[in-house]
């Protein structure tokens, strides 16, 4: 017994002395870590830190072996050490694992909205659908947000002391040449697209991505939805018209066919308007999409919307006096979308897209007729990926080609125009706090005959996961607008600077957002209208600031937002004779937009009151150009959502009411030609009225 007990004490003598001991402490750089997994790789041998973050465990395994560690919320963290039957101390760093809650983003001129709750998205479909006084169009929306301004009486989004020329529209990277519908003089008009056609829009306010161009101060890009959940159909009936949709949902792929008819005849015969309707404001659409799945990671995206839209009116004239204007405006838009994804592996994914916009309108005033006709494709491939784990990269081209033609009369005038670009863009993450993105974008225009190469850059920092800052900086180029185009000769592109600083505080509930901004604009295009000659010295700025709060907690079941935006521009440009404030600036623009679901009653109730300081008009018997300013606007809108069932069908009543005040805001002033008399451009009646029931009839089967 002794002779086995002896051999079996020199066995465990030798296998200590044959271990490996290993200890030491696991940090992240700034603190201890409780609870990291430290082990040698394939092997059960490790240990886990303590409350200390030290670790220690013996090992019998020989020779060079992989450390391993492992903690929650931090990379993975492999280490060859030698093994060399002695104790060996180490000191381990993790380095913090990049999540969308941490992880620093660029945020600096830029509003994202998406699926994802997590990123505490400023607008969803839904906001857009159920904020009162924007009746579901995305414009009118994205005008509650600060450095947008209200467009009252001219369509378009006007963005920082920007025309709205100088906003580009893009559905899933590719321009939208006619993004509104029919457009009349001093009225504005709704956009084309429904907010529910799309998963993610980003309004970027200024200093924006070098993948987009062309646009001087702002761009919105609407990223369409994939496949549909289920199949589903949908009926809406209005006082302003009716709505019929089919969806079906197949197992790889989905389908939609749509078709409205609006006619704001009934409702304009209720409330009293301020125009003489001889055609009250109607159209006739019909679209379409099909998404398919090619592969587990590609979708192919195929999209139409055709729209033909009409009004006729007469209008008092100011010269000569006591006689009337006839106004006439029919207008045909088609507007395809084909866009492919694919991932090419784990780390890079293509994009191919192309779009063809067309225009046909008709314009009448009293005899006389314009007639314009506008071509536009589009089409654009490009890559984005990582390099690295710290480094991703976008790249891409895009071909440009328009063709335009206008008849006033007999007066004939055209232009084509083919536009090349090409871009490289790159997000270098030095830490998951402090990311830089720097690109830049070449464009060449053949009619032009132009090539320019702008560049944009950006930093930003995030202190933790609730506080951020941001700067940016971007030069942008943009051909001078169409008129301008089919006219000179001699003309360059339109050029400005951003500088863009920003601070934002973010969690799920509450985001608070202050960014200060100043534009340079150079190359801006003048007229002469005595020898009709045109030139590229005009020049202006806009410099300011905006505040943006929205709050979704602290009232229970109740959601908020409120913008403020602070606007100091001039401009010499058009036929202005010198630098001045343009005419669609507002000094203070603010907006405070408040929802409520009322579980009781099954309502949600919603309300926006808008306000904006008094913007400048032209007054011809004025001693200075553009020193007069019209009084400051004011509207308050309201709407309730009441949710029911008819049949056991998913049913929406829904009222809107803008203006509810009635209170009489004016956008300007139009004079004779001898400035002794003048008219009020108004809205087109003192408030508004919107009645409509949505009936959604749909299932939850995948059909194989």
């Amino acid at each position: 017994m002794k002779k086995y007990l002896t051999i079996i004490i020199l066995f465990l003598t030798v296998q200590a002395n044959a271990q490996s001991s290993l200890k030491g402490k696991v940090n992240s750089g700034k603190e201890l870590l409780v609870g990291a997994n430290v082990f040698i790789k394939n092997t059960y041998d490790g240990g886990s830190t303590n409350s200390n973050g030290e670790f220690k465990f013996s090992t019998t395994e020989k020779g060079v072996v992989v450390l391993v560690v492992t903690c929650i919320g931090y990379e993975l963290y492999e280490k060859q050490i030698d093994l060399n039957a002695k104790e060996i101390t180490l000191n381990i760093s993790l380095i913090e694992k990049p999540n969308e809650l941490n992880t620093v983003t660029i945020t600096a001129g830029t509003f994202e909205s998406g699926a994802d709750i997590k990123k505490a998205m400023i607008l969803s479909s839904l906001d857009i659908a159920t904020t009162a006084g924007a009746e579901a169009d995305i414009y009118s929306a994205i005008q509650t947000l600060p450095g947008a301004q209200a467009a009252n009486q001219e369509e378009g989004l006007f963005v920082r002391g920007g025309a709205a020329s100088e906003t580009k529209t893009l559905f899933d990277g590719l321009w939208v040449q006619k993004p509104f519908m029919n457009d009349m003089p001093n009225v504005s008009q709704r956009g084309r697209f429904s907010a529910f056609e799309f998963k993610g829009t980003t309004f970027s306010s200024g200093a924006y991505s070098a993948q987009y161009g062309q646009a001087l101060s702002s761009v919105l890009i609407l990223d369409s939805k994939d496949l549909a959940d289920n199949t589903t159909s949908d009926i809406g009936v209005m006082t302003a018209g009716l709505t019929a949709g089919y969806t079906k949902r197949f197992k790889n792929s989905s389908m939609n066919v749509n078709a409205s008819y609006f006619n704001l005849k009934p409702s304009n015969t209720v409330v009293p308007q301020n125009l003489d309707w001889l055609e009250d404001p109607n159209s006739i659409s019909l679209g379409g999409n099909y998404r398919v799945k090619t592969s587990q990671t590609g979708i192919l995206k195929i999209f139409n919307s055709t729209t033909q839209n009409k009004m006729k009116l007469r209008r008092e004239n100011l010269d000569p006096i006591n006689t009337k204007m006839l106004i006439d405006n029919d207008d045909r838009t088609s507007y395809t979308n084909i866009t492919y994804q694919e991932y090419l592996n784990d780390d890079w994914k293509l994009n191919i897209g192309y779009a063809m916009n067309l225009q046909e309108n008709v314009f009448k005033l009293d005899t006389n007729v314009l007639n314009r006709n506008d071509y536009l494709h589009q089409a654009r491939i490009g890559v984005n990926g990582y390099i690295n784990k710290k480094l991703q990269a976008k790249f891409g081209v895009e071909s440009l080609n328009q063709w335009k033609e206008e008849k006033y009369n007999n007066f004939r005038n055209r232009f084509e125009e083919k536009l090349s670009a090409g871009y490289a863009e790159f997000d270098y993450y030095f830490t998951y706090k402090v990311v830089l993105r720097a690109g830049a974008r070449a464009e060449y225009s053949q009619k032009l005959n132009q090539f320019a190469i702008v560049p944009r850059i950006s930093v930003a920092y995030k202190q933790n996961k609730l506080h951020q800052y941001s700067v940016a900086y971007g030069q942008f180029v943009q051909s001078p607008v169409d008129g301008y185009m089919m006219l000179a000769n001699n003309i360059k592109f339109e050029q400005a600077e951003h500088y863009l600083a920003n601070y934002q505080f973010q969690t799920e509930k509450y985001i608070l957002r202050v960014e200060a901004y100043r534009k340079n604009y150079t190359d801006l295009v003048r007229e002469n209208s005595i020898n009709n000659t045109y030139t590229n010295n005009g020049n202006g700025y806009a410099q300011g600031f905006d505040i943006f709060w929205r709050d979704r907690k602290t009232i229970k079941r109740g959601d908020y937002w409120i913008s403020y935006s602070y606007l100091d521009t001039k401009r010499i440009f058009r036929d202005y004779p010198t630098l001045a404030r343009p005419t669609f600036a507002a000094t203070h623009t603010f907006n405070i937009v408040y929802k409520e679901y009322i579980p009781k009653i099954q309502t949600q109730i919603a309300a926006t009151y808008t306000f904006a300081s008094g913007r400048t008009y032209r007054n011809p018997n004025a001693t200075e150009f553009l020193s007069n300013y019209t009084k400051a606007y004011h509207n308050l809108s309201i709407n309730a959502s009441y949710l029911t069932s008819i049949k056991s069908h998913f049913t929406v009543l829904f009222l809107s009411i803008g203006n509810v005040f009635g209170i009489e805001n004016e956008f300007g002033y139009e004079y004779s030609n001898d400035g002794s008399r003048r008219r009020a451009i108004e809205p087109n009646a003192p408030r508004s009225i919107f009645i409509g029931i949505f009936i959604s009839i749909g299932d939850d089967n995948v059909l194989n």
